[in-house]
Order: C-alpha cells, then sequence, then structure tokens
C-alpha cells in the first residue's frame, strides 16, 4: 500500500491501451502481408490478386460441372442459362444454348453473317473456356495474316461441360439443318472422350452414352433410390457450402491480400475435395441404384482394353464425319487435341497443380492411359488429309501453374493455347479447296 504523502501512479485511459493493440495489430498484419509478398516473390511467384479472384471462381465453376441432379428447377442456379435439361439429340444441354438458338438461326441469314469470318468452337467445357478466354488471342494471331487483317472475326462457343464424341457430331449436324453454315470449325477435344468414356464405364453405362453422372441422373429413376436421393442432398449442400466460401473471399475482398487469401484458398481446396469426394459416393451409388436397362444403354465389354479401343475410334470417326461435313459445306475445319494435366509429360506440375488435380480415379486413369492412343490414332486423321494440330505437349515447358483443376487451365494456359493454335488454323484455311466464300 502507497504511503498515505504519496500520489497513485496515473493509469492510461482504456481509449488509449485499445488504440495502442489496434494499431499494434495493424502494424503487424501489415508486416505479415508485406512479408507473404515478399516471400512469394522471392520464390519466384510473385502474388497476382486478380490470378487469385480468378482462381476463386474457377473453383466454383468446376463445382457445376459437376453436379448430378435430375430436371433441376432453373431457381436452383445463380445463372438460369447454366441449367441443364435433356435434349432430343445431344443427351444433356444448357437452357441458355436452348433459348439463344432462335437468335443464332436469325444471324446467319443476315447480311452480317456473309461478310464476317464466323469461327464455330466445339468440344466439351476446356473448349468452352478456351472460347471465353482464349478465342480473341487466336483471332489476333489470324489478324497477322493478310487475308485476316481487315475482317471481322467472330467466334461461336458450341463447347459444352462433359460433351465428348459422337456429341460434337450431333451438335455441328445439328446447327447445318437449321441452315447454320460457320466459315470455320475448331474441334478442341481429347480428354472428355477418354476420361468420361472410362467413367462411364465403371458405372455400368454404355460408354460412347453421354456422362452418366449427368444423363443417369435425369433419364433413369434416382428419386426411387433412398440412399442415392440422400447422397445427393448432402452432395448439393457440400457444394452450395463451398459456393458460398468461395462468395465471401470474392464480397470481403479477401482475394487482394496474399495473407488472408494463402488461408482462405487452403480451406476452399479443403472445402471443395470433400466435396468431389461426395461426388464419387454419389456417383458409385448412381451406378448402383434403380437404373433402367434403357437408361444405361446396350451391352458392352466393360475391359479396360475394349473401353480405350471404342474411345479412341469414336474419337477418330467423329473427326472424319465433321471433317466431311465441313468439306461439303465449304467449311475450314482443324481438330485439335487439347492438353490435359494427368498425361504424363504434359506440363512441369506445380504443387498447386498436382493439389487440385486430384480427381476422380477414372479420370485420371483415362487420361493416363488414353492419350498415347489418341496421339497414335491421330496418325490415321492426318492420312486422310484432315487438319490437325497435336496440342498435347503445348505446355511441355511451362513452369507456371496453368491448371486449377484436373483439366481445365486458366486465362494463361487458354492465351497460349490461342497463339499456338494460329499457324496450324491458318494452315487449315489454306487447304481448303473451296471456301465458303467462293461459293
Amino acid at each position: 500500500m502507497a504511503p498515505p504523502d504519496q500520489a497513485p501512479p496515473r493509469r492510461a485511459p482504456l481509449w488509449k491501451k485499445l488504440v495502442l493493440v489496434v494499431g499494434s495489430l495493424a502494424i503487424a498484419l501489415l508486416l505479415a502481408e508485406g512479408g507473404t509478398r515478399a516471400l512469394l516473390a522471392f520464390r519466384g511467384k510473385a502474388f497476382d490478386a486478380e490470378a487469385t479472384r480468378l482462381d476463386v471462381l474457377n473453383t466454383i465453376s468446376t463445382l457445376n460441372d459437376n453436379v448430378p441432379r435430375w430436371n433441376a428447377p432453373r431457381e436452383e442456379t445463380n445463372d438460369p442459362k447454366q441449367a441443364e435439361v435433356l435434349h432430343p439429340y445431344f443427351g444433356i444441354d444448357a437452357a441458355g444454348y436452348i433459348e439463344d438458338m432462335a437468335n443464332v438461326v436469325t444471324y446467319f441469314q443476315s447480311e452480317a453473317a456473309t461478310r464476317n469470318y464466323d469461327i464455330a468452337i466445339l468440344g466439351g467445357s476446356v473448349a468452352a473456356i478456351f472460347a471465353a478466354e482464349g478465342a480473341e488471342t487466336l483471332i489476333e494471331e489470324l489478324r497477322k495474316d493478310p487475308r485476316f487483317a481487315k475482317s471481322i472475326v467472330r467466334y461461336w462457343s458450341l463447347g459444352r461441360g462433359a460433351y465428348k464424341q459422337p456429341q460434337q457430331t450431333i451438335v455441328l449436324h445439328t446447327m447445318l439443318s437449321l441452315g447454320i453454315e460457320f466459315d470455320a470449325v475448331l474441334l478442341l477435344d481429347g480428354f472428355n472422350e477418354v476420361a468420361i468414356t472410362r467413367q462411364n464405364a465403371t458405372m455400368g453405362e454404355f460408354p460412347l452414352y453421354p456422362t452418366a453422372t449427368k444423363w443417369l441422373a435425369r433419364a433413369s429413376n434416382p428419386a426411387a433410390d433412398r440412399e442415392l436421393l440422400d447422397g445427393m442432398m448432402t452432395l448439393r449442400a457440400r457444394q452450395l457450402g463451398v459456393t458460398r466460401q468461395a462468395q465471401r473471399i470474392l464480397d470481403l475482398g479477401i482475394w487482394r491480400s496474399a495473407l488472408a487469401s494463402t488461408f482462405a484458398l487452403k480451406s476452399l481446396t479443403r472445402a471443395r475435395s470433400d466435396a468431389m469426394a461426395h461426388f464419387q459416393r454419389v456417383s458409385d451409388r448412381l451406378a448402383k441404384g434403380t437404373v433402367s436397362p434403357t437408361a444405361a444403354g446396350p451391352r458392352f465389354d466393360p475391359d479396360l482394353a475394349a473401353v480405350m479401343r471404342s474411345s479412341v475410334t469414336a474419337w477418330v470417326m467423329g473427326s472424319r464425319s465433321i471433317a466431311a461435313l465441313c468439306r461439303e459445306h465449304g467449311i475450314t475445319f482443324l481438330h485439335v487435341l487439347q492438353p490435359t494435366l494427368h498425361d504424363a509429360g504434359s506440363k512441369p506440375l506445380t504443387p498447386q497443380e498436382i493439389e487440385k488435380g486430384a480427381s476422380i480415379p477414372a479420370w485420371e486413369e483415362g487420361a493416363r492411359l488414353g492419350y498415347p492412343e489418341l496421339r497414335a490414332a491421330s496418325a490415321q486423321l492426318l492420312e486422310r488429309g484432315i487438319s490437325f494440330y497435336d496440342a498435347s505437349r503445348v505446355f511441355a515447358d511451362v513452369e507456371e501453374t496453368l491448371y486449377y483443376d484436373s483439366c481445365h487451365f486458366n486465362a494463361l494456359g487458354n492465351q497460349m493455347l490461342g497463339r499456338a493454335l494460329g499457324k496450324p488454323f491458318l494452315d487449315a484455311v489454306t487447304a481448303n479447296p473451296h471456301p465458303r466464300s467462293d461459293r
């Protein structure tokens, strides 16, 4: 106890202490943020906020490709045009493609279509994303050639998630049946042909049928299987949880911080992996559930080698069929074998690509075993005079992170591919003896 003649020590007001604590915390966070950025730069991977934002968006998009729902009402999706429904020719199609078809037909009946140079980009989701992120780079390459220097070049994205042959051929044939004639067709495919056919076979569905996780979930009767129904509801809850988590990262601006986004993306990756594990469990149950023989397709040899042969044959025959359609209509055709992550030697993988590239076993096995067969079979296309470009090694010397899941690559990867396709596309134009402009 202080002596009576000595005043007690003065204590700082509480607000000053709070200011000191908050200020110290802010300085510590700034130092941590700066240190994180410096460390990343030292490792040769300088922080890129925009790339981080796109990484979050890509996480959401990969979930949308893997939602086995049946006749899902449109209000279940953020974008009504993404809702998928049964299609009489294609198996499954997005509502937006169906709704927009009338506008596409109207354009190709106009004078503008006769003046412009219209390129159709066919394939699966990789082709669709390439159209959005790499087509403009391809067009820039074309403009370097005098034939395109003053042309108005347009591209039309015909890629659909999980599409594979013979769906691409049927899509083009349907377009031609409606009077839609493009000046050129770029077919970018390969992964779905060997990965999804393998997955279909493991689920007891005919390999060349539309992807089982979408087709069986709509064309059979999964609602009668209580265990499957419960699994699908759990899966959807997991996917919506990942979507909400990603949306918080975007809304709160966490993607702008090197420190905060590092932890947020790790958590998001774990949540996505959990959702993908549930997707695999639902797929396994879907294969064992209430599936009619009609929905599953005809009997087939489930042997892995036989499944790979059927997928490669469909890929070759699809290319030949599209080449024949294009030749008859004076359309330039270029077939491109897309690069993919699990094709050994296709790219030096970064830790991020290894972490995010983990996929369902059937996809990885299909890509690993099927791609060498696709490359070997491409000789048949070249022998027939079909313009073909093997882009499976276009990333072979690229050290940067390009893949954000097992098969899709980011904007940088799509731009690299667009530049690589410039010369093969121009060569295909030169090889076309009767282009539509001459007709």
